[in-house]
């Protein structure tokens, strides 16, 4: 027995690769830390930019259901569609605008103007300016526009919704909503703003509607990077030259966006610094380990890139190839461990090609008769012409089919095309019409770009033997009949024997679909050649994905499909 040096001892020095795994290890899950850490922060801060815009949308979305109540009141649509001014319409109006303020906490005021003849603020002022609002009411009559806007006018949050004439689409009123600033600016610091936080609301035109904290230079902010921004989504950029989150988000029914300016945690930013440190530790051991690394490479690392690549080129389908590694340790065993391995896969695959010689060998031994075919078929032709001089016909047909399924035999091809196959199956029922006292008919529907199509020899006759002997057995029946049935299915030639016969039970039929590829005993009788031969044979010729199928017919009898490669008699 070889004494092995063992490399065991050399092992322990590869410790040191485990200080990089564990530092590797380190640097992983260090990262993925880091930018969770940093999804977890993101994902905080769009959560409340969120609760901020929801907020802000219930008020907007109130006030928006608000107008559209207001617009489709009763006062309001009889007022405007009367066309007379009526001054109790006009005190309902004005009892109607009330009510809405003493209700909505988010609505100071309501300006209501008809046409050029009415104006109404709710609560009643003396001193208001009527003229900023007329301003708009003639905006709103040059643009033809239809749909409620909201503005920012000289500290004032507006919003505006036209009355017009649904039939023809002319304008004739305005009712204006002066919203509650105290009221939306109290929600809208109280929800969303946090520690070091900057936010603030911008309308179409850019320009700051709320802010928050205030003593904030908010224009210096609003670069083009900020400006350009998506409606809903953040971006990763700086706040006074440290890293920041810029979160923006459109609120609801305006072309108004809410932005947040938030700095990046400063745990992140410690962490970092941590993270910094170890990887100036990890680079400093790498490169201590590094040297003694490239010396155990020479030892232990070449053979087994050498053992490797002798596996790969096994893989690959060379089996004739072996290790000249030669040591006295776990590797020098381990190629002659391989060497051995590669012996006797060679010798099983040189037994495996005898097997399946022997196999193909005895499967055409089957399909050949062992009696002296020649004899045979030169007494028939004898009595064949004896038949003849003698006028008894049916004799000389008979013995005429024999004759033709003999010479069929006597070849020792292996295949044949499918119109040869069914002329050998048309003589074999001549023959058996003399043999069987059972009446039936046969019917052949042979595709005609299926006929020289290549089969195996003797592939049907089994199976219309098997039918007659089998599948008609009621002498008392004369309706019997099978068909065979050829077409051409997805690259595949598709055989199907119909018959209406007795059928067959079910879980012998399951049996037979089961059935594996393993040939029966050579036999010197034709007789013997069965279901199971003529599977073995196909898929031993043509493969695994072919050979035979039985099914039970809605009718009666069965169908047997045999499916074939699609390949043409050359």
């Amino acid at each position: 027995m070889k004494k092995f040096h063992s490399i065991s001892i050399r092992i322990f020095l590869f410790l040191s690769s485990l200080v990089l795994i564990i530092c590797a290890l380190f640097l992983i899950i260090g990262n993925i830390y880091w930018k969770k850490l940093k999804k977890q922060n993101i994902r905080h801060h769009l959560e409340i930019t969120d609760t901020t815009k929801e907020k802000l949308n219930i008020i907007l979305e109130s006030l928006d259901d608000t107008m559209y109540l207001t617009k489709n009141n009763n006062a309001i649509l009889s007022y405007t569609n009367s066309g007379v001014q009526k001054k109790n319409e006009q005190y309902e109006i004005e009892k109607l605008f009330e009510h809405i303020v003493d209700t909505n906490v988010a609505i100071s005021r309501i300006h209501f103007i008809y046409k050029d003849d009415y104006f109404c603020s709710i609560p009643r002022c003396k001193t208001i300016n009527i003229e900023p609002y007329y301003s708009i009411f003639h905006n709103y009559e040059l643009s033809g526009s239809y749909q409620n806007t909201w503005l920012y006018m000289q500290k004032e949050l507006l919003f505006c919704s036209p009355l017009f004439d649904t039939a023809n689409r002319r304008f004739f009123g305005l009712i204006i909503f002066e919203i509650s600033y105290p009221e939306i600016y109290r929600i809208f610091i109280e929800s969303s703003i946090k520690l070091n936080d900057k936010a603030l609301i911008i309308d179409e035109n850019n320009n700051i509607v709320l802010y928050y904290p205030v003593l904030t230079d908010y224009k210096t902010l609003l670069n083009q990077t900020v400006l350009s921004m998506p409606e809903n989504g953040y971006i990763e950029s700086t706040l006074y030259s440290k890293p920041a989150l810029i979160v923006s988000s459109k609120l609801y029914k305006t072309n108004w966006k809410l932005i947040r300016f938030i700095p990046i945690a400063s745990a992140l930013e410690e962490f970092n610094s941590i993270f910094l440190n170890a990887k100036y530790f990890i680079l400093l051991l790498i490169f201590i380990i590094g040297f003694y690394t490239l010396i155990l490479t020479k030892t232990i690392t070449k053979p087994i890139a050498y053992l490797s690549s002798v596996c790969d080129k096994v893989a690959a389908g060379n089996l004739y190839i072996s290790s000249n590694l030669k040591r006295n340790d776990e590797l020098g065993n381990l190629s002659e461990t391989i060497n051995t391995m590669l012996e006797q896969i060679r010798n099983l695959f040189t037994k495996e090609q005898e097997n399946q010689q022997e196999k193909l060998r005895m499967e055409l031994q089957v399909l050949q008769s062992q009696i002296n075919p020649h004899f045979l078929y030169n007494s028939l032709e004898n009595i064949k012409q004896l038949a003849l001089l003698q006028g008894t016909v049916n004799i000389a047909e008979c013995s005429s089919a024999l004759i033709s399924v003999l010479r069929y035999n006597m070849n020792t091809k292996y295949n044949t095309t499918l119109e040869e196959e069914i002329k050998n199956v048309q003589n074999y029922l001549t023959v058996q019409k003399y043999r069987t006292s059972v009446l039936f008919k046969n019917k052949m529907k042979i595709a005609k770009d299926t006929k020289q199509c290549m089969v195996l020899r003797f592939m049907l006759q089994p199976l219309i033997e098997n039918t007659i002997y089998h599948g008609f057995t009621d002498y008392k029946r004369d309706n019997y009949f099978f068909q065979i049935v050829s077409s051409i299915k997805d690259d595949a030639l598709i055989i199907e024997v119909i018959d209406n016969g007795e059928g067959i039970q079910e879980d012998i039929k399951n049996k037979l679909n089961k059935m594996k590829s393993v040939p029966n005993q050579s036999t010197k009788s034709l007789h013997n050649i069965g279901i199971r031969n003529v599977q073995s044979r196909i898929q031993l010729y043509f493969g695994k994905k072919y050979g035979l199928r039985f099914y039970n017919n809605s009718f009666s009898g069965t169908t047997v499909q045999i499916t074939l490669p699609y390949k043409i008699e050359e």
